[in-house]
């Protein structure tokens, strides 16, 4: 079928995101208490990259769209557990970890066609990112950058609206 022929003969082409560069960035600035947290949506390009050690997981209790998702296995790096949604392993790194390194990613990788130029270079928010902040997490400075991605050092500031013992 045409179909057929379509599929087999047009890979999907996914936007570029440059991974590796951010992690030499990263490793560059590295001190005792940091931790790399990526978001759901790359962590494929991050395990495709084989960056740090992690493992395939299927099925599950936390359920992601494809049926499987990667697990980091470096203690250092931090993927998330829910697709969506609240990840509740944010809601506590502040106790071992003085400082995190959020991955995040650019409106080129999530679609080129879909957003304007203007929009270049403009970062996506998303659950990790939101879920960062919702925890006490700032950003520090604008941090790294490469192709369609970049990584922003946090620094943990609990707000009396988040914490009520404060």
């Amino acid at each position: 079928s045409a179909g057929t022929y379509f599929v087999a003969n047009k890979p999907a082409v996914y936007p570029e995101v440059d991974m590796r560069a951010i992690l030499t960035q990263v490793e560059a600035q590295w001190r005792p208490g940091d931790v790399i947290v990526v978001p759901a949506f790359l962590t494929y390009p991050w395990a495709n990259d084989s960056l740090t050690p992690w493992r395939l997981v299927l099925g599950g209790p936390d359920q992601w769209p494809q049926g499987f998702r990667v697990v980091s296995t470096d203690p250092r790096v931090l993927f998330p557990v829910a697709w969506t949604g609240n990840d509740a392993q944010l809601e506590g790194l502040h106790h071992h970890f003085s400082r995190v390194w959020y991955v995040g990613y650019t409106a080129e990788a999530w679609s080129p066609r879909w957003f304007p130029a203007k929009w270049s270079g403009v970062p996506m928010r998303n659950y990790t990112s939101g879920g960062l902040e919702a925890a006490g997490w700032r950003v520090a400075w604008f941090g790294v950058h490469a192709t369609n991605c970049y990584a922003t050092p946090m620094t943990y500031q609990p707000t009396k609206a988040l914490d009520p013992f404060l």
